[in-house]
């Protein structure tokens, strides 16, 4: 009987581990790019059950949580999930605060949960999300659309503030929040450019397009809302919304 050294067989077991979590991180990955999101949800928390303190199995459990909020049609079910997810990424905040997808799940929460608290706290929320998404750009290495994407709402959401919003936001500080139309449309444009095929990112840079009366720019995007193929309800939700304003 081959007998190895409990040194060689930490290091087999530390590298087979290592691969099961690659493989389920794909497996979660692939699924959620299909649309396919409570399945993914469902393999993110097995994962995060062996492997509670794996930042990237914390970020993914995080992004699974935060989908599977955003799609719940109960309201109250909704809240809770959106702060039951908050705290995945708070702990992957806390494990490591330069990993970029802990910045940009943390960035993605609190901003959500400033819009479920109302406006004053969606305006309080909202330098958290600057901070920490522009955090999320500087550390993640490869092109990551949601981001950028995450950061031309945040633009475009404190550029659209109404009257009344905007003497609330002076209020409760000296120098509001700064958004602007132009800023929203460079990111949208960023996130296009990285993910061409994404409803999401076509749509908000028509929106933006509509809000500063660019309307022949808006209609060019919302065709190309209606010509991609819808992953889940919200991809379904706005190419309704984009044939409303291209058949006007």
């Amino acid at each position: 009987m081959i007998k190895f050294p409990s040194i060689l067989f930490s290091s087999l077991l530390t590298f087979s581990l290592s691969n099961e979590i690659k493989y389920e991180l794909s497996i979660i990955d692939s699924l959620s790019e299909k649309g396919i999101h409570y399945e993914s949800f469902l393999r993110a928390k097995k994962l995060y059950n062996k492997n509670p303190n794996n930042i990237e199995v914390i970020c993914r459990m995080a992004g699974t949580n935060f989908i599977k909020a955003q799609n719940e049609s109960d309201r109250d079910k909704q809240k809770k999930n959106f702060y039951h997810g908050f705290d995945y990424a708070k702990k992957a905040i806390r494990l490591d605060s330069l990993d970029g997808y802990a910045n940009f799940w943390y960035a993605a929460y609190i901003g959500r949960i400033g819009e479920i608290e109302g406006i004053k706290q969606a305006i309080l929320n909202s330098y958290d999300v600057k901070k920490y998404g522009l955090r999320a750009i500087q550390f993640i290495s490869e092109k990551y659309d949601p981001v950028y994407h995450m950061m031309g709402r945040w633009h475009y959401e404190l550029a659209d503030l109404s009257e009344i919003e905007k003497v609330l936001a002076s209020l409760i500080y000296a120098k509001p929040p700064d958004g602007s139309y132009e800023e929203a449309i460079d990111y949208f444009r960023a996130a296009i450019e990285i993910k061409p095929n994404e409803i999401r990112n076509h749509f908000w840079l028509g929106r933006t397009y509509l809000a500063i009366g660019k309307r022949d720019f808006a209609i060019k995007q919302f065709k190309i809302v209606l010509s991609l193929n819808p992953r889940d309800r919200d991809d379904e939700i706005m190419q309704s919304q984009a044939r409303e304003v291209v058949n006007l």
